[in-house]
């Protein structure tokens, strides 16, 4: 039986497998939305199968997709009797595809892996060994990001800092901000929780993190070997932007917020907060660097000043130099990455052409950010004085 929340999902088991091929202790289970992954859904099939913790099933949540994804996965389910495919009855992104397939799953542990990305063979086997020889809740291991061709992009692995902020005593929530997909998560934790991805089709797994964080849990993180290998795609959707994309992840937003409303806002929750409103600004300003986008990156603001607006600040040192921090966040991400197609790889003809987008931005849009960061500093100013 599942929790009250996984009740009302409208899911089809579209294959079944020779369940008595399959181990009954099945140690990971590994869920994947797949919705027009590309051909990287190949390599990510087979390194999947090819783990050496062999006790595990790869649940593949069918989005309804327009390319051949699900016939490479059926290919395979052929072949694997550890592959399950579950078909959603339509599109509805990868947050509800993933509580589809906690529902579905019987793994003592769950690991989130995006169809178009790979794991290291051993990858499963350290971090399932590390849970169960110290009954962990939450294991993390490392993730790197990579492009098509293999090159390594953001050097500095989020560990460093998660770790970081454990030695210094921040709350899980606060430092487990992104890379759900390199964490083995206790099943009966999220069930016994309820625990589950936002429905907006952006953000819902800073939505899941959220809620995970905010958990009393037993967390550790496993750096000895394998590596989760995130594959950036300039055709992925988490690679566009549009305005769909912008409505959508002011909709996560909204869901996080009211998580943060329905918990005791303390002063970690306030910088939590604080720091989403640094990411929301980033990407408002982006969005108004598009003339196409003009008129959703001004419903974009205007949402998200609603959002402010119902969130109480109740101490002045949180939102201490926001405006000074909104604006060198902004710096930092137009310089390594100013349009969502253009990441900053070494050789002189991308610097130079990163530096002729930032000079595009200043001289089209020289008032912009300064007057986003100014109206949000004023927000602040007047909830923290009792006037709004």
């Amino acid at each position: 039986m599942y929790c009250s929340f996984f009740k009302g999902l409208n899911i089809h088991l579209m294959e079944k497998t020779q369940n008595n091929q399959i181990s009954e202790n099945i140690k990971v289970s590994i869920i994947l939305p797949v919705w027009n992954p590309g051909s990287g859904i190949e390599r990510c099939i087979q390194s999947l199968r090819e783990q050496t913790l062999r006790e595990i099933e790869m649940i593949f949540v069918d989005d309804c997709g327009t390319d051949d994804a699900m016939e490479k996965v059926r290919t395979a389910a052929a072949e694997d009797p550890r592959i399950r495919i579950i078909r959603n009855p339509e599109n509805l992104g990868p947050g509800p595809s993933r509580n589809a397939g906690i529902a579905a799953a019987r793994g003592e542990y769950l690991q989130f892996t995006d169809p178009d990305d790979y794991l290291d063979a051993g990858y499963l086997e350290e971090l399932w060994q590390e849970a169960d020889n110290n009954n962990l809740d939450i294991v993390k291991g490392r993730l790197v990001y990579e492009t098509e061709d293999g090159t390594q992009i953001r050097h500095k692995d989020r560990n460093f800092y998660i770790k970081k902020g454990i030695d210094q005593g921040y709350p899980l929530f606060t430092v487990l901000t992104n890379q759900h997909q390199s964490l083995l998560i206790s099943r009966s934790l999220l069930t016994k929780h309820q625990i589950f991805y936002g429905n907006s089709r952006c953000g819902e797994d800073s939505t899941f993190l959220l809620r995970l964080g905010y958990t009393e849990v037993s967390f550790g993180l496993c750096e000895t070997g394998g590596t989760y290998h995130y594959k950036y795609r300039e055709d992925s959707s988490m690679s566009s932007f549009n305005d769909r994309k912008l409505m959508n992840t002011l909709d996560g937003f909204r869901e996080q917020i009211g998580f943060l409303l329905n918990r005791k806002i303390d002063l970690y929750a306030q910088k939590y907060f604080l720091l989403r409103v640094e990411y929301m600004l980033v990407l408002h300003a982006k969005a108004s660097s598009f003339p196409e986008l003009e008129e959703s990156a001004a419903d974009f603001f205007s949402g998200l000043c609603e959002q402010v607006k119902r969130f109480p600040l109740a101490d002045p040192s949180v939102s201490n130099n926001l405006y000074i921090r909104g604006l060198m966040k902004y710096k930092q991400n137009l310089l390594i990455k100013p349009y969502p197609s253009s990441f900053a790889r070494p050789g002189l003809r991308d610097y130079m052409r990163t530096g002729m987008h930032t000079l595009r931005f200043v001289f089209q849009h020289p008032y912009e950010l300064p007057a986003v960061i100014a109206e949000f500093s004023r927000i602040i100013q007047r909830k923290l004085t009792g006037k709004l």
